[in-house]
């Protein structure tokens, strides 16, 4: 390359590189710049998140599409979901625990579930009620299942007094 060319080539990248950077000392002061690497640090950090986040959903709404066409059951589909949840930050997962108050995982869950099934189905009225229907029976099930464990041990042990 050209002495004179990359002479030209250079002036032309530091000057306006240059008048950025006092443009940015004299306009603001450390305080603002601080604010504004923060701020472009945060969005960096949400950019990263944003793929993972839309897996998990693609992933759970998938479940759901599965769920419906009878390829999988409601506790596969919970368990799917709780394995979701595990990829989830600490922080995310501890304020969706809040925001749905002193139901269990597994209620909010299948609360979700219900959801996406009725987004999914809102074109298909009758459909969406059949599935409705099917779900609640199937977790109604898994509610009585999980007690029964527990009724058969307080028999256990009433037998062994």
């Amino acid at each position: 390359m050209n002495a004179v060319l990359r002479q030209a080539l250079v002036v032309l990248v530091v000057i306006p590189f240059a008048v950025s950077l006092l443009g940015l000392r004299f306009g603001c002061n450390s305080a603002d710049l601080r604010k504004i690497i923060q701020a472009a640090r945060l969005n960096e950090k949400l950019e990263q998140s944003r793929g993972p986040t839309f897996h998990r959903i693609g992933a759970r709404v998938e479940t759901v599409h599965e769920l419906i066409a009878h390829r999988c059951s409601l506790s596969q589909a919970l368990a799917h979901f709780e394995e979701l949840d595990g990829e989830h930050p600490d922080d995310l997962m501890e304020l969706s625990r809040k925001r749905s108050g002193n139901s269990s995982d597994t209620e909010r869950n299948y609360q979700y579930i219900v959801e996406i099934a009725k987004d999914l189905l809102a074109d298909h009225l009758e459909e969406a009620t059949a599935v409705l229907h099917r779900l609640e029976k199937e977790y109604q099930q898994l509610g009585a299942d999980r007690q029964k464990p527990s009724a058969i041990l307080t028999k256990r042990t009433e037998l062994n007094r």
